[in-house]
């Protein structure tokens, strides 16, 4: 074999680990020494998962074909839980039949082969190996080409633009990490750069020759024009971007000069991901130079368009008029880069050509390019100019459209979008019409700004693949004229917040990232089932039920995001009455010691042998970030059961907040809706109870205590928005609270005055320090037959909620307690 040497500087462990010991064995995997060589098992690299690929290749150093195990790799590649590196074991598939430890010596890079884009030399000597890929690019052997032509046939015929240990490849004792995004800034469409190694695997005594390679493909990332994230990220909805069209504006022949960003939605995935990375290890011209080239490909965008002649003109003959058109570029201060190119049009110059009713379109074609010749995206920018007269109506050319999931933030949409006054005037909302079934909680209007408000999460209720849609006509007025009735219509798609791949257990097997800790301690069957055929089930005392990273979605949870866990169980096993904790815990996988990420749950479950909703709440501390890779464990008691396992991630501002603002922090020194409904009980507003110190300021909260009677505190109707209520949502209510007097677990009820109907919520394992200041989270889910230890949570699973007029919320007060609370809370939350 022709080896090509390399001079490395390797550190000194990995120069020492690849010393000159050993010996070379001969192709057939027969050790050199006395005793029984490695043994090399190709099978373990065909199960499913597997990225190395043992395979039959070609050697031009030798003109045959020899085995080898080669993973591959695109540049975009990620892997277990999002991570963007992959480690490669050169010993993987080895082990010796005595049982001896194995090291790996002799490691050598292997020839590549010519580059037979060297037409003159390389390829005349290689002749019979180069032809075929010259031929391909359309060249001849011994034909002078360019360096651009040369580039292009190394990119047919995979020669490595690196082979060596750069960038994305490093050695670290036996394991050859690859991070291919570490190429993204070097690599070209179908590029590659490699690490075609050989080396010895032995046990001291016998060694068996092996050869590995490692390669990162380059991927074509062309400019796009998508709507963004607020980190700057594709917006995925139901998996797919969402496109930002082409520019079209009408405009008056009236009005002034438009100016419009040709870049607005741009996104460039090689172009992100080089900014990104500057701005950890800093000057790439630096950082991918070496041995005096500097392999760095820069890619930024740039604007073609020719406004002389690149454009259309229907509606108006456009030869002899004036110029209409220019130009702006604005470049980032720092960066250089292009960061908006704007086209200014002026609709004045078609003021003679038009009358009222003409219109002029004028499209403009221009080229968005990333400086990769391969990447060039046509863009289209369209004006429509609208003839006048000296007094004109305004107009618009259909209903207002607009579409929101029913997870997505509060959103607000102007109901002058899409409208013009061709004479420049100021619009108003002359009136607006709501039909009675889109007077609902969670849109509103407001008439003198034209805006309307919407809270997606008020339509929560929307199952999978639902939607709804609400329409509301209003009329424009310029002051002096109206326009035509216009219609609003406004569609909520019901949305997917729950981020674990799979809770329901339907498989009849732990899979999805489900897997038993204890052997054989958890068990999938009929027997566990609450929804659906089945449902996982504890066999052994103890057990632990854990749901790997792969089985979460990850990277949607960051520092202070709220979520919970909510999940159905049976207390199957266990005698009713006796407690059968359940511990739900949030761990961190990869960070030292398999660490918590946050403090475990405990749910108890006494008192039924019936199902029970359990809901566990989290707020994210420091240790998440997008990059966190986390998991989740169960740990219980034989015969307790899962099913419908959910993880969702929800948004609260105050906004949503259904307690009217005197009622929820008390900070005007009132409470004016809140009481106890006995005498021997007591509620007041103190300074004592308030949750925040804020300077400057006095502030109140609300000091609860009790006799020797049981009792409830009360939130009346009236403190609360009424008409809020829908079957089919989940509620939580939620407030600061410390314990100055001794219950360890609170009932809390919603109640319906007219109908009698109720909805309660438990929390048990209540901190007893006096001192501590609690966020305490009680879940209402309004349609579940499910049960928590003291009975049913819904009296009435059916009764529509929507119907509810007179709803007030109740707290449990066992006899001789006392605590405080402030900044209640009640809100939506997807489910």
């Amino acid at each position: 074999m022709n080896i090509k040497y390399k001079h490395l500087i390797l550190p000194a462990a990995v120069a020492a680990l690849f010393g000159c010991g050993g010996s070379n064995s001969n192709s057939d995997n027969m050790g050199s020494g006395t005793g029984d060589a490695p043994i090399f098992d190709a099978s373990i690299f065909s199960a499913d998962g597997e990225i190395g690929e043992f395979v039959e290749v070609f050697d031009p150093s030798t003109n045959s074909n020899v085995m080898q195990l080669q993973y591959i790799f695109n540049e975009s590649d990620t892997f277990d839980g999002g991570s963007k590196t992959y480690d490669i074991d050169l010993l993987k598939g080895f082990s010796d039949p005595e049982g001896d430890a194995l090291r790996v010596t002799n490691l050598q890079f292997v020839w590549d082969g010519p580059d037979c884009s060297d037409t003159i030399v390389a390829a005349v000597n290689y002749l019979e190996y180069c032809a075929p890929f010259l031929t391909e690019a359309g060249f001849e052997i011994g034909e002078s080409i360019t360096f651009q032509e040369r580039e292009e046939v190394r990119r047919i015929q995979g020669f490595p633009r690196t082979n060596e240990l750069l960038y994305g490849f490093d050695l670290k004792q036996t394991v050859l990490r690859v991070t291919p995004s570490e190429f993204i800034p070097v690599l070209f469409q179908d590029e590659v750069s490699v690490v075609n190694i050989s080396f010895d695997v032995t046990d001291g005594t016998s060694s068996v020759e092996h050869r590995l390679l490692a390669k990162v493909v380059g991927e074509n990332s062309e400019p796009r024009f998508i709507q963004l994230d607020a980190q700057g990220n594709p917006l995925i909805v139901s998996g797919e971007e969402q496109p930002v069209e082409p520019h079209n504006q009408r405009v008056s022949e009236k009005g002034a000069n438009v100016s419009v960003n040709l870049l607005a939605g741009i996104y460039d995935a090689d172009v992100q991901y080089n900014r990104t990375f500057t701005r950890q290890v800093g000057d790439l011209d630096s950082y991918y130079q070496y041995k005096n080239t500097n392999q760095y490909r820069v890619e930024k965008i740039g604007v073609n368009i020719n406004l002389a002649d690149g454009f259309t003109c229907s509606g108006v003959d456009c030869t002899g008029l004036p110029s209409f058109a220019s130009t702006q570029r604005v470049e980032d201060p720092i960066t250089g880069d292009l960061s908006e190119f704007n086209l200014v049009f002026n609709p004045s110059v078609f003021a003679d050509s038009l009358a009222k009713g003409e219109e002029a379109t004028i499209t403009y074609t221009f080229n968005v390019t990333d400086g990769n010749a391969n990447n060039t995206v046509e863009r289209t920018a369209t004006f429509v100019v609208l003839g006048a007269n000296e007094f004109n109506e305004p107009e618009f050319t259909g209903p207002l459209e607009k579409t929101v999931l029913a997870s997505d933030d509060i959103v607000t949409f102007d109901l002058f979008e899409g409208i013009i006054d061709l004479d420049g005037d100021d619009l108003s909302i002359d009136s607006v019409t709501i039909p009675a079934e889109s007077d609902v909680f969670g849109i509103s209007v407001n008439q003198e700004t034209g805006e309307v408000r919407v809270d997606p999460y008020a339509f929560l209720y929307l199952d999978d693949g639902e939607t709804e849609t609400f329409t509301l006509s209003y009329i424009v007025s310029d002051g002096l004229l109206v326009s035509e009735s216009r219609d609003f219509n406004l569609t909520v798609k019901a949305s997917e917040a729950n981020l674990l791949a799979d809770g329901t257990f339907e498989s009849g097997v732990l899979d999805n990232g489900w897997t038993s800790v204890t052997p054989e301690g958890i068990t999938v069957s009929e027997f566990g089932a609450y929804s659906g055929d089945m449902g996982a089930s504890v066999a052994i005392d103890n057990s632990v039920l854990r749901l790997n990273s792969n089985g979460i979605s990850q990277g949607k949870i960051e520092e202070n995001d709220r979520f919970f866990i909510t999940w159905q169980s049976e207390n199957a096993g266990t005698t009713a009455g006796v407690w059968a904790n359940i511990t739900a815990t949030v761990k961190s996988p990869q960070s030292a010691g398999n660490t918590n990420l946050l403090p475990a749950y405990f749910s108890a479950m006494r008192g039924t042998l019936n199902q029970v909703l359990h809901t566990a709440d989290f707020v994210a501390d420091e240790d998440f970030t997008v990059d966190s890779n986390i998991e989740l464990t169960f740990q219980t008691r034989e015969g307790i059961t899962y099913d419908d396992v959910r993880m969702i991630t929800y948004d609260y501002v105050q906004a949503r907040n259904l307690i009217n603002g005197a009622d929820n922090n008390f900070n005007d020194g009132t409470a004016p809706n809140w009481n106890v409904n006995v005498a021997t009980a007591s509620a007041t507003v103190t300074e004592e109870a308030n949750r925040f110190d804020v300077d400057g300021q006095t502030l109140y909260g609300l000091s609860v205590s009790t006799g020797a009677d049981w009792a409830a505190l009360q939130l009346q109707p009236e403190g609360i928005k009424q008409g809020t209520f829908k079957s089919g949502i989940r509620y939580v209510v939620e407030f600061d609270f410390q314990n100055t007097g001794g219950p360890d677990n609170l009932t809390l009820t919603l109640i319906d005055e007219d109908s009698g109907n109720t909805l309660k919520s438990p929390k048990n394992f209540i901190s007893q320090q006096s001192t501590l200041w609690q966020s305490m989270k009680f879940h209402f889910v309004t349609d579940t037959d499910s049960e928590f230890f003291a009975g049913a949570i819904a009296s009435d699973p059916s009764f529509d909620w929507s119907t509810a007029e007179n709803v007030r919320l109740e707290i449990a007060l066992p006899p001789n307690t006392a605590f405080n609370i402030d900044n209640v809370r009640m809100y939506p939350v997807p489910d």
